[in-house]
């Protein structure tokens, strides 16, 4: 998270003042994942939610810090939009949530698909417009 934070500031003094952080989605969800020891997958889990924690808190120790306080930083939730898709595959046009290739989410055992991306990309534009 130092890594994070140093490099928020850089970018800070090159001039940027808006800011998009991503969280990690559910990847522990992907067919590579579910083909291993579910200990694995929850080893796993907990690292994605500690470091999806850990990134909220210091984007927002980082807005804090006077020096920022003309930034805008807004948090996108991939984890939540994706375990919505993962959730309701179907309803979004997938076949399921473990398959892969055509009509599915993942385009091989870890990678989500064009498709997957399409839906992405319009709910963070949907998010930011009331931003910009």
């Amino acid at each position: 998270m130092e890594t994070y934070s140093r490099l928020l500031h850089e970018l800070y003094l090159c001039g940027a003042r808006r800011f998009l952080l991503i969280n990690v989605p559910p990847i522990s969800r992907t067919p590579y994942f579910l083909a291993l020891e579910s200990w694995q997958r929850e080893r796993h889990e907990f690292a994605v939610d500690l470091f999806n924690v850990k990134l909220k808190s210091t984007s927002a120790d980082w807005l804090k810090d006077s020096d920022h306080s003309n930034v805008t930083l807004e948090m996108y939730d991939a984890w939540s939009f994706m375990t919505t898709i993962l959730d309701q595959s179907e309803t979004y046009g997938f076949l399921n949530n473990e398959c892969s290739g055509e009509r599915c989410i993942w385009w091989d055992n870890y990678h989500p698909t064009t498709e997957f991306h399409h839906l992405l990309a319009a709910d963070i534009q949907g998010s930011l417009k009331n931003h910009i």
